[in-house]
Formats: structure tokens, C-alpha cells, sequence
């Protein structure tokens, strides 16, 4: 990830939660309530219903004036967020820019997830971007010696030092790659497909314990057990996985 000297565009969030926005409303003002209305709609197939934010095109706004409508639902929703103390990572969707939420998107959850996440930072020639600071040195405290800062200009040494970085990851783990018998790949693609499809499989019993039924069972081969856990996980039969 490369920064420059700005934090950039903060946009609207994209869905907020039901439960979340009825907290933020006794902070909003009414108008700006009904202005709300024309941009998120209800989601209630959504688990948890939530509200979308609509295409531009949907919004009665003429061109000239939606960017300045915009920015004040953004920051009215921003006031009303911090003023009903939500939580700090739901804050995000409110404060943060573009950049910043697409930068912690990408930093991971965990230790191994940033293990190979490189942050290159452009030093500053003037005036910086406070929000951008505050960026940076939160990227500084989570990615120790994975910083790289370079001058304005210098884009041949950035190259050099990107180029450096990556082939060192990639050389890393090519050592690690290894053989693997045909037969675990298939039984691998196999439980694969099967859990996706599995993720929104439900009812028709029948259909299932005729599949199960042609299924082999602990001891046969590994592709065809593969198939029996996820269909007694679609069932909720434990039998099914214990016999594997």
C-alpha cells in the first residue's frame, strides 16, 4: 500500500445495520432524517436488516448540489454515531476515508495476517493531512519493520526497494511448496464444493438420504466421505459425521 500526502474522499457507509441506525436517530435532526430516507432503504432479507445506501442515480438530488448533500448526511451521521458512543470499529464507516478503511481492510486480523503486508509511505514536503498522520502511526505501532519511507521523486529507489520486498515473500513461500498426492487435491476440490454448496443448502430430506445412502461410508474412499460430513452437517446428523 502506497500513501501519499492526503487521507482522501470519505464517503457515505455503504449499509448500516437497522438496530445501529435507530441509536443514531434521536441525534439527528428531522430534516436530515427525511433526507436519510431518499438515500438508504431497508434491506430486510438481510440478517440483520440493515440499510443500503442507494445508487446516485436513485437519489432526487440535481448534480450540482448531491456532492454538498452528501458530505452533510456524512457528517451528520458522523455527529450522531459519536454522540449515541458506538463502538470504535463501527466509527469507521462514519470517519474514516476511503483509503483508511480499505488500508484496514487489508491489514488482517492477526500477527500471521500482517506478517507480509507492506506499507510505503511518502515523507511529506508541507502541510500534512492530520487524519493521515494518525493513519500512518497506527501502521507504524502494527507493522513494525514492514514501513518503507521514501522522498518525493524518488521513484526509481521505490521500485527497487517494492521489488526487493515482494521477492523476498515470494521466495519464501515457493520453499514451502511440496508435492501432494493427487488424491488429497481431489478429496480437497471435493469438500470444497461441497461446503459451498452445502452454506445454503436446506429442507428436501428425502434428496439427502438418498444421496447419503450412496455414499461410502468410514474405511471407502476419502472423496466419497468427504461428501457424507457436509451432508450431516446439511442435516444436522451426527451420525453421519461420526461414521466418517
Amino acid at each position: 500500500m502506497l500513501l501519499g500526502g492526503r487521507c482522501g474522499w470519505q464517503p457515505l457507509p455503504a449499509r448500516i445495520q437497522a438496530s445501529e441506525l435507530k441509536a443514531l436517530l434521536p441525534h439527528i435532526l428531522d430534516n436530515v432524517q427525511t433526507l436519510g430516507s431518499q438515500w438508504y432503504r431497508l434491506d430486510e432479507n438481510a440478517v440483520p436488516p440493515e440499510y443500503c445506501l442507494q445508487p446516485r442515480t436513485s437519489v432526487p438530488v440535481a448534480p450540482p448540489a448531491r456532492n454538498p448533500v452528501e458530505q452533510a448526511l456524512r457528517q451528520a451521521l458522523a455527529s450522531a454515531a459519536r454522540a449515541a458512543e458506538i463502538g470504535e470499529a463501527d466509527l469507521m464507516k462514519y470517519e474514516a476515508s476511503a483509503t483508511h478503511q480499505e488500508v484496514l481492510a487489508g491489514l488482517g486480523e492477526t500477527e500471521a495476517d500482517r506478517r507480509h503486508v507492506f506499507r510505503f509511505f511518502r515523507r511529506p514536503t508541507g502541510g500534512t493531512d492530520a487524519r493521515l498522520e494518525d493513519l500512518k502511526a497506527y501502521l507504524r505501532a502494527r507493522l513494525p519493520g514492514n514501513i518503507v519511507e521514501f522522498d518525493p521523486g524518488g521513484l526509481a529507489g521505490l521500485c527497487d526497494t517494492v521489488f526487493s520486498h515482494i521477492r523476498q515473500v515470494i521466495e519464501s513461500e515457493v520453499k514451502r511448496f511440496e508435492d501432494r498426492p493427487a488424491l488429497d487435491l481431489e478429496v480437497e476440490a471435493h469438500d470444497r464444493v461441497a461446503e459451498d454448496r452445502c452454506r445454503i443448502f436446506t429442507g428436501r430430506t428425502e434428496v439427502l438420504d438418498t444421496i447419503a445412502d450412496h455414499c461410502p461410508r468410514a474405511g471407502a474412499p476419502a472423496a466419497g466421505a468427504a461428501w457424507r460430513v457436509r451432508l450431516g452437517q446439511v442435516r444436522g446428523d451426527g451420525e453421519s459425521l461420526a461414521a466418517v
